[in-house]
């Protein structure tokens, strides 16, 4: 007889964040007074220009990852050495854009709901320091 199997961590993931998602969600109807109101154009326009930059970098990184591709072999031909010696190096340039490409879902979504339901300037300030962090990620890869 097989032995049953053992829930994926995903499923177990995913089940916590439905609890906690239903609990908050919970928490936020039963204490505010209004039912939430999309803000303006007007008041989301710092949004618009933080998420500009962010898809910018974004596309920085893609871009930084195919030109990786034929730089490495050609600087390791010229300095005459293995490419294998740059793996650190290939590493960086592949996992930059893919950890982004991750984690563009979950920032996007709650960005622009918190912006565009509660505050928006606030949602601008944290998508800014998160913009920043975001582009200094390929210099602290692997620290």
């Amino acid at each position: 007889m097989a032995a049953p199997s053992e829930p994926t961590p995903g499923l177990i993931a995913g089940g916590v964040l439905v609890v906690l998602h239903t609990i908050f969600a919970t928490a936020a109807y039963f204490t505010t007074s209004t039912a939430p109101q999309l803000k303006t154009a007007y008041e989301m326009k710092y949004m618009v220009f933080v998420a500009v930059i962010y898809y910018f970098i974004y596309n920085l990184f893609i871009f930084r990852q195919g030109l990786s591709k034929q730089l490495i072999p050609q600087y390791a031909k010229k300095v005459d050495r293995d490419i294998s010696e740059f793996q650190d190096m290939s590493n960086n340039f592949n996992r930059t854009p893919l950890n982004a490409l991750e984690q563009m879902g979950p920032f996007m979504a709650s960005f622009w709901l918190y912006g565009g339901f509660v505050n928006p300037m606030r949602a601008a300030y944290i998508g800014a320091a998160y913009v920043f962090f975001f582009a200094i990620y390929p210099i602290c890869y692997g620290w």
